[in-house]
């Protein structure tokens, strides 16, 4: 004779990353979604997004059964995180996400830099090319990163900057900052801290 048990699963979390490969050195971030099931109940859970290494913004959130929330995680340096959704009982798979040499970032930079700073030697007539022209990489690569990270240098690219990166915005970027250079900090121009 045979029996047949049918044993329920319990429900699980679910957790997306999109997209699961990005950039790293901080350049780009990821969008984790993660959803709960109907047959948990009635009412919203709170569900941690665990971690050793990666610091998900929020860390924290709080879905209702059958819904979705989001949180956003910008790369570290190189190599691979897992995060899990926890929720008391309740977990999800662990999701991989993989910080990749930004090749793409650093090319644009450079082919941005120099064509800004081939500008402007042939503007100003500099007679130290190559020095110039490292300065103009140099230059580049710095107001890249600072707005990459919100910090505006130039006033001419007050612009907001997408979550995924685009390597014609990282060539306009470095050009005109190779360009116009970095701006000269008066004293009176640094922020002061506030009591």
């Amino acid at each position: 004779m045979d029996i047949n048990i049918q044993v329920k699963e319990p429900p699980r979390l679910s957790l997306y990353a999109s997209p699961y490969r990005i950039q790293g050195f901080g350049l780009e971030q990821t969008t984790l979604r993660v959803v709960v099931p109907e047959e948990v109940g009635e009412s919203a859970v709170e569900v941690m997004l665990d971690s050793r290494v990666a610091s998900p913004e929020p860390s924290t959130l709080s879905v209702e059964p059958g819904k979705s929330a989001e949180a956003n995680l910008r790369s570290g340096w190189l190599g691979s995180v897992s995060i899990t959704a926890v929720s008391g009982s309740l977990a999800s798979d662990p999701v991989e996400i993989q910080y990749l040499v930004p090749w793409r970032f650093m090319l644009a930079v450079l082919i941005g830099s120099l064509i800004g700073g081939g500008l402007r030697v042939i503007q100003d007539r500099r007679k130290q090319v190559a020095l110039f022209m490292l300065e103009a990489v140099l230059t580049g690569l710095v107001i890249t990163v600072a707005y990459l990270f919100g910090i505006k240098l130039l006033v001419i690219l007050d612009v907001a900057v997408p979550r995924i990166l685009s390597e014609a915005l990282v060539f306009i970027f470095a050009a005109l900052g190779a360009y116009y250079g970095l701006p000269r900090l008066q004293p009176d121009s640094v922020p002061q801290p506030t009591a």
